[in-house]
């Protein structure tokens, strides 16, 4: 066994594993603030700046990759999905607006969850950032389709075809949506923009990798019953974890007494 430089996974694998263990050091001031080790807090947040930085660049670099995969996957590809050139700033783009929108569903499930006041005006400017990006995206999206001549492909009526179309249209919701102030200053649309914005980042990841994915004459894969109980489950125990350590932890700001 040896590690192959050239492959796209290695990257990939090498900078999720690392992007973990910055995770954790970012989130470390929580939890020496919980044991109350004031001193090595206030060091830490002196050299924090360095790894909020590479919190920044590593995901980047994986998520990249994970575009350039599809490029490595050639024809297996469904032509609506397959671009030589785009993938990885695709791949990029829709990481980051799913990224501003898991905020926006997280905070907004917290504020209901936990009673707390709802962060509207904070969120609201997240929501700018959304219709930028997705903007960007679909610019470069369907310019491509348009360019390489693939528009036939949207009205051939097949499985690749609708899904395209329903990946398409939950981008294009949160977009039209939260183009309007008023409509990124309610909290209900806000969330509900942020939920497209999930479902369509997914939804892309699932079309291009899993649902449209030809792997060739006489193959054929779908997740089976265990894989899809064993990944249910580790959402759950995320989600566990998370209301665990939201609840012993000091993770939400304190609410100002009036």
């Amino acid at each position: 066994w040896h590690m192959n430089f050239n492959a796209v996974m290695l990257e990939v694998g090498l900078c999720v594993a690392a992007y973990i263990l910055v995770l954790f050091i970012e989130f470390s001031p929580v939890v020496l603030e919980r044991f109350g080790a004031r001193n090595l807090r206030q060091k830490l947040n002196k050299v924090l700046f360095f790894f909020i930085a590479l919190g920044v660049l590593l995901p980047t670099m994986h998520q990249s990759s994970l575009g350039s995969m599809l490029i490595a996957m050639g024809h297996k590809v469904h032509p609506l999905w397959q671009t030589l050139y785009l993938q990885p700033l695709l791949a990029v783009l829709t990481a980051f607006t799913m990224g501003f929108a898991v905020v926006v569903f997280e905070a907004s499930l917290s504020s209901v969850g936990f009673g707390r006041p709802a962060e509207t005006p904070l969120l609201s400017g997240l929501g700018k950032a959304i219709v930028g990006l997705i903007a960007v995206y679909l610019v470069f999206r369907l310019g491509e389709v348009v360019v390489q001549g693939k528009l036939g492909l949207l009205f051939a009526g097949d499985l690749g075809s609708l899904l395209f179309l329903l990946e398409t249209a939950l981008f294009i919701y949160p977009l039209v949506v939260l183009l309007s102030p008023a409509a990124r200053c309610n909290s209900r649309l806000l969330l509900w923009s942020a939920v497209s914005m999930l479902f369509a980042g997914s939804l892309y990841r699932l079309n291009a990798f899993l649902l449209t994915y030809n792997p060739g004459p006489g193959y054929s894969y779908f997740p089976s019953v265990p894989e899809i109980m064993v990944t249910v489950g580790l959402v759950a125990l995320e989600v566990m974890v998370f209301l665990y350590v939201v609840k012993r932890f000091p993770v939400l700001h304190r609410e100002e007494r009036r």
